[in-house]
């Protein structure tokens, strides 16, 4: 589901009109909109600010920024199969992270990531946390 599917059903389930969320969460009504009709990838501040606001299910604030964080990584060149890798990876605590990367280094790097693809794919989690 994209972010703005998900943001409009969050909203829709409080009620609320794109005015209502844009006073509760200092994100202007227009450029809501935009992000409820995908024309626009929001910085994760704004996000996070527009999912406080809508004060949902902690599991579904959670997946909105991770859908959020691949599509920058699309956005970025990454694949999607290397961006939803990232993302997954991201979740892990920093020693099986390291070890997951080096133990599949040879398969992320057919993800054309980077030449290094494990060093490459540690920084990225890494600025992402």
């Amino acid at each position: 589901m994209s972010i703005g599917k998900r943001l409009s059903e969050l909203r829709g389930a409080k009620d609320w009109t794109l005015d209502e969320l844009a006073e509760a969460s200092a994100v202007s009504a227009p450029y809501l909109s935009k992000l409820e009709r995908d024309k626009a990838l929001p910085q994760r501040d704004t996000l996070i600010a527009v999912v406080e606001a809508l004060d949902p299910d902690p599991h579904d604030a959670t997946d909105v920024l991770r859908e959020r964080d691949q599509a920058e990584l699309i956005r970025l060149g990454y694949t999607p199969e290397a961006a939803q890798l990232v993302v997954a990876l991201e979740k892990l605590d920093p020693e099986t992270r390291a070890s997951v990367i080096e133990r599949y280094a040879t398969e992320l790097a057919a993800l054309h990531l980077a030449a290094d693809p494990g060093e490459q794919l540690s920084n990225v989690v890494d600025d992402m946390a």
